[in-house]
């Protein structure tokens, strides 16, 4: 090996040598007037590590004194031509050229520098090491299981040969790496460090794997895991405990989150928030709310996957937050359509806006095929319509509105997640049937494979879809509970004989997900962080007067009720959760509080629940009212239609003063919610080219 002088001074020898062929060649240095001029010149890469008879490729580029790209003509140059050879274009061999640069013969173990240069400008040198062949490379540690964020670990790599063993003081400078790089922070500058060695940062909560290589060979990968967020709590402007504020429409607030990992540490974690009502206020990135119409909504916190917990479970807020919106009501538009047209050759079918609470008609829009569904975005830019001719999309964004149309997309619309990124279709009509999920920013739809989907949500941080396969007059044979995630592998659990899944709603943290009839005559619960391929309930509740045909949470987290069909009457469960969320999975304990009657037996149709958490409405297939429960004092009420009508569909404001009801007298029903009454009706609908009912609504936020 030579001395650091001998290199030295070889280094000097081959600068002047090549700095005097660049000024020779270029016809002098770099002057200002001289369009050819340079005033850099870079070689990369910037450290080479080559087996005995290797080769690699060097890269050189040159700017200006300005500093624009130029295209001088380069020069290469070794400083050890029988170490490192260096071909005329800037092959580096690991040995010396023959005088053809064609064949690379091994020569001595050893350490050259190379430069690159032009017009008189000399990159700076570039140490090669040649050594004997590296075979394998080892890591030490081979994992690091937990360090809370910004605690350190060292590594360091060893570099073998099959026959000479360790070899690593002869190969130079590691390079580092990790597939998730927010997860650790790797830094081989700091001083002191040797040149195998790397210094590990824990940052983002997650686990990810660490590698070494050199001479093209990686090591074994480590595990390292910055510590999971393993509890979530929050709070409002900096007030333990404040979970609940009242805003004005110009009026903000800040999410407060406290994250503990599982060393018990607490740290700052870069947390999900999600409005469940972007209507009445919206939240950052950093937990910024800011209000935007009055009524309630819903704020939660997440630790979701792949920005925090990266390649782990995610980890849901203990508790939620409820964020008031005073002020006087606001204008939303209602859009109504209709299916009255199928099975109606040259029937057409239009869809209205209806400007809330004046109740003004808009333009009509004219839609391509018969809708069966419609759901807006919670941005409310785009409404997405479902139909057995192919998905509709209509963009409320552009003036007049935009209509697509996506004929291989056939179904009903059943849910579209928070972010408003995915759309879960069900086609119950096409043999096979299937089920997709639609990006929307492709335009693309995955499929699912399952078959008969009746129901399906989102969970409040859009990280996983929850789909069911019931039938209340045709239960399924394989009754199936489907989870669909872009992150995980899709799970179709297989639920027991006898059940029959009609619906399914998430609690409002979005820790797990109540699924009516999971089990039969009973709720059964399932946690979203649950990636097993059972159904693996943490909880069930059983039995219930009946078959729980509708299942919604109470936005405040307090209650979860359920629609019950039983033998001689339809009742109200209401069931109370004891929770603890952080493990996976967590834990919560449920209990039936009381099985409210409504009186009658009837077959329900929607559920409906206040953004207040006060009140909960049932519409049914036959009876001429809108079911009403109060939530605070257990107790059931109606609300009759105007003109005997029967309710088809309905929809709420967010400010919970009125609702929307679409029945079967061609009219939409405005119910005044705090005089619970029907205060009026919407007509000149003009929905189909023919006589049709106002059978699908939607709330635009």
């Amino acid at each position: 090996m030579r001395s650091s002088r001998d290199l030295a001074g070889s280094l000097g020898i081959l600068l002047c040598v090549a700095t005097l062929i660049a000024l020779t060649a270029c016809g002098g240095g770099h002057s200002s007037g001289n369009p050819n001029a340079v005033g850099s010149v870079t070689l990369s890469p910037s450290v080479v590590s080559l087996n005995l008879g290797d080769t690699i490729q060097m890269s050189a580029t040159a700017l200006s004194p300005s500093k624009q790209p130029i295209t001088p003509t380069i020069f290469y140059a070794s400083n050890t031509p029988n170490i490192v050879g260096m071909s005329p274009s800037g092959l580096v061999c690991a040995g010396h050229w023959d005088a053809n640069f064609v064949n690379c013969t091994p020569g001595p173990v050893g350490v050259g520098q190379v430069i690159a240069s032009a017009g008189g400008v000399a990159s700076a040198p570039v140490k090669v090491y040649v050594h004997q062949r590296v075979d394998s490379v080892v890591i030490n540690p081979t994992s690091v299981n937990c360090l809370s964020k910004s605690g350190t670990q060292t590594f360091t790599a060893s570099a073998l040969n099959n026959v000479l063993g360790d070899i690593t003081s002869t190969v130079g400078q590691f390079n580092w790496q990790a597939v998730d790089a927010g997860v650790v922070l790797l830094n081989n500058a700091i001083q002191g460090l040797g040149l195998n060695q790397v210094v590990a940062t824990a940052n983002t909560p997650g686990k990810t794997q660490v590698f070494a290589s050199i001479s093209r060979v990686n090591s074994v990968p480590a595990q390292f895991v910055t510590c999971a967020v393993a509890s979530l709590t929050t709070d409002l402007n900096n007030v333990a405990g404040q979970t609940t504020v009242t805003i004005g429409t110009t009026g903000t607030a800040t999410v407060t989150s406290t994250s503990v990992d599982t060393n018990n540490a607490v740290i700052v974690a870069p947390l999900t928030f999600a409005s469940t009502n972007l209507a009445v206020a919206s939240v950052g990135p950093a937990g910024f709310i800011r209000a935007a119409n009055p009524g309630t909504t819903t704020i939660v916190a997440s630790c979701t996957p792949p920005s925090c917990n990266t390649n782990l479970n995610p980890v849901y807020s203990n508790n939620v937050l409820t964020v008031v919106v005073s002020g006087a009501p606001a204008t939303f538009n209602v859009w109504a359509t209709s299916r009255g047209c199928t099975g109606k050759p040259g029937c057409t079918t239009n869809l209205v806006p209806i400007a809330t609470p004046a109740n003004t008609l808009g333009t009509a829009i004219s839609l391509p095929a018969t809708p069966n569904s419609m759901l807006f975005d919670p941005q409310g830019k785009k409404a997405y319509l479902g139909s057995d001719s192919g998905l509709i999309v209509v963009d409320t964004t552009a003036s007049p509105p935009a209509v697509t149309h996506q004929p291989a997309i056939v179904g009903k619309v059943i849910a579209i997640s928070n972010d408003g990124s995915k759309v879960l279709i069900s086609d119950t009509t096409s043999a096979p049937s299937n089920s997709y999920v639609f990006n929307t920013a492709t335009s693309t739809a995955t499929p699912l494979g399952i078959a008969d989907v009746a129901a399906g949500t989102f969970s409040p941080d859009s990280l996983k879809a929850f789909a069911v396969n019931g039938n209340l007059t045709s239960p399924p044979a394989a009754p199936d509970l489907t989870v669909y995630s872009t992150l995980y592998p899709q799970n179709n659990l297989a639920l027991t004989a006898g059940s029959n899944p009609l619906d399914v709603a998430f609690y409002p943290t979005g820790a797990f997900a109540y699924i009516a009839d999971g089990v039969q005559n009973g709720v059964a619960v399932r946690a979203t962080c649950d990636t097993s391929n059972t159904p693996n309930f943490i909880s069930t509740v059983t039995p219930t007067p009946g078959t729980p045909a509708l299942i919604g949470a109470l936005p405040s987290g307090s209650e979860v009720l359920a629609v019950d069909v039983g033998s001689t009457a339809t009742y109200m469960d209401v069931i109370t959760p004891t929770n603890s969320t952080g493990t996976c999975p967590p834990t919560v304990t449920d209990a039936l509080t009381i099985s409210v009657p409504f009186g009658q037996l009837f077959t329900p149709t929607q559920l409906l629940i206040a953004p207040d958490s006060g009140k909960a409405y049932v519409l049914s297939s036959n009876l001429a009212e809108v079911l009403a429960f109060d939530v605070a004092s257990n107790t059931v009420s109606s609300i009759p239609l105007r003109a005997n009508a029967v309710p088809l569909t309905g929809i709420m404001r967010p400010d919970a003063t009125n609702m929307f009801i679409g029945a079967n007298d061609g009219t939409v029903h405005q119910i005044n919610l705090p005089s619970q009454s029907d205060v009026g009706r919407i007509s000149g609908l003009n929905l189909c080219s023919s006589a049709c009912n106002a059978d699908i609504l939607a709330f635009q936020p």
